[in-house]
């Protein structure tokens, strides 16, 4: 009976996913793009997380809503979905020559994640409030579509593994998987428990923006019964 419990859980979630996925799949501009943001307030008891796809979207994103809520000394967490090993266009800046060995480009991962460690200092962010999960860099709309149940796990693209390769992410050898990534924002969200969420936009052009949305609804879902933060989407790649 137990199993046949979980079967139906773990059918429904993917279900949600599914429907999720083609909801986010016809959109065509932000519902928030012509939102009133001035208006966003902090409040002494919040509890703030900041989900960012890569190194970097933390800052481009939120910059603003970290220092405030740094300055207001309210708890603060970001969590970055990827370590943003797939662009190869910014490691041929690094290093001058194209970056494309596996061993290679998890030494770029690397490097991306001890800027974000030192961007994280500036904004007032201790490391021990940053998280790092380390999936694929450009694949985790892959593995949100595609790696649940008995599917293999998702092979990166450059870094060619199938599961977390860096030492300093949250779970070190966690699968590429889809339950893999929803457990480990689950467990986030449920030991923070924040209660603003600042997070990627589905409009959002890039394919981890749009996986990181997708993964958070379906995480706040499962955890309805426990919290329910407020959800404040936050645009990078997108025209105009």
């Amino acid at each position: 009976m137990r199993r046949t419990r979980e079967n139906e859980r773990g059918t429904a979630r993917l279900a949600a996913v599914a429907l999720l996925v083609l909801a986010a799949g016809c959109a065509r501009r932000p519902a928030d793009m012509n939102a009133d943001f001035s208006k966003l307030t902090l409040d002494p008891g919040d509890r703030i997380l900041i989900a960012a796809p890569h190194p970097d979207d933390e800052t481009l994103g939120c910059a603003g809503i970290i220092q405030k809520a740094v300055e207001m000394k309210l708890p603060v967490r970001v969590v970055f979905l990827t370590n943003g090993d797939n662009n190869e266009w910014s490691f041929l800046l690094y290093r001058k020559i194209p970056v494309l060995a596996p061993g290679q480009v998890r030494g770029m991962g690397e490097v991306r994640q001890k800027e974000a460690l030192a961007a994280g200092a500036i904004l007032g962010v201790p490391p021990e409030d940053l998280v790092f999960l380390g999936y694929p860099d450009f694949g985790c709309l892959h593995i949100l579509r595609e790696h649940w149940g008995d599917r293999p796990p998702y092979r990166s693209m450059l870094t060619r593994v199938t599961a977390v390769p860096y030492a300093g992410a949250r779970r070190p050898g966690a699968p590429y998987s889809g339950e893999s990534i929803l457990s480990d924002i689950t467990g986030v969200v449920r030991e923070f428990k924040p209660t603003k969420v600042f997070l990627s936009h589905p409009a959002d052009h890039n394919p981890d923006h749009l996986a990181m949305y997708l993964f958070f609804r379906v995480a706040l879902w499962d955890l309805a019964r426990e919290l329910t933060p407020a959800v404040y989407p936050y645009l990078v790649h997108f025209r105009r």
